[in-house]
Order: C-alpha cells, then structure tokens, then sequence
C-alpha cells in the first residue's frame, strides 16, 4: 500500500492499519488520528509524530 491509498482509506473513515507492510511510504504531513499501527512494519517510513501528554 502506498501513502496515497492508505490517506484515502483513512479518509473513508477506516482506522484499523494493523499488521499491514507499509516499508518507505512518506506520511510526514498526515493527519492520522485515533490510526491502528499495531504490529504494521513502518521500516524507512517518514512519519511525524505529535504527542498529547496527558
């Protein structure tokens, strides 16, 4: 799966990316609330990430 794809399914309200490989996609300036990346392989993936600290 690319970024594009995964952003448009997200969009379309799906949430759940577990266990999916996702190895060198660039999600730097996604918005990607509440996402499910258990055990996803992020391996060379470009993320930002913002902490809430409770």
């Amino acid at each position: 799966m690319d970024a594009n794809e995964l952003i448009q399914r997200y969009a379309n309200g799906e949430i759940d990316f577990s266990g999916l490989e996702l190895k060198g996609i660039n999600l730097f300036s996604a918005d990607l609330v509440s996402i499910n990346l258990i055990q996803t392989d992020l391996r060379s993936t470009t993320v930002q990430l913002r902490l809430k600290v409770l």
